[in-house]
């Protein structure tokens, strides 16, 4: 989360980890919203994210208001 407040200030998050209800495995999952736009922040974040090789792949959406 600290690393999230260094691109905007967060409103709202949730994580969700662990099995699926039907118990079939599902990747972290996390979800936030910036109270205010940083165009440089999030510009930053997501081409940090884009950069990452590592053994597991990362995912980073951002359709509407919540990335």
């Amino acid at each position: 989360m600290s690393l999230l407040g260094q691109a905007g200030e967060v409103e709202w998050a949730r994580v969700a980890v662990g099995p699926t209800l039907g118990g079939a495995p599902r990747p972290p999952l996390m979800v936030w919203r910036f109270k205010l736009g940083n165009k440089t922040g999030e510009t930053r974040l997501a081409a940090s994210v884009r950069s990452y090789h590592g053994e597991v792949d990362w995912l980073l959406e951002h359709p509407n208001r919540n990335w």
